[in-house]
C-alpha cells in the first residue's frame, strides 16, 4: 500500500533513502509510517491482553524480523 504513487512520494520514499540492504536501516522512516505500520505491532497485545514482560518480547521479535527482512 505504502509503494502506490502518493503514499510513495508523500511518506515511504523516506524509507528507502538508504539503497544498500542494510537491516539496521528498516527503522528508518517518516513518522506516518510509524503509525501506519506500528498499528500492527500493537494489534496483537490490544487483542490478547498479557503482562508487559510479554509485550516486550513481541517488540523485540517484530524488531528482529524488520531487521532481517531488511538484510537483503
Amino acid at each position: 500500500m505504502l509503494h502506490c504513487r502518493w503514499a510513495y512520494d508523500k511518506i515511504h520514499r523516506v524509507h528507502h533513502e538508504y539503497t544498500a540492504p542494510f537491516g539496521f536501516t528498516a527503522p528508518h522512516a517518516h513518522w506516518a509510517e510509524y503509525f501506519i505500520l506500528g498499528f500492527g505491532s500493537f494489534l496483537g497485545p490490544a487483542i490478547v491482553p498479557c503482562h508487559m514482560t510479554t509485550d516486550w518480547l513481541w517488540f523485540i521479535l517484530r524488531q528482529m524480523e524488520a531487521v532481517e527482512v531488511h538484510s537483503g
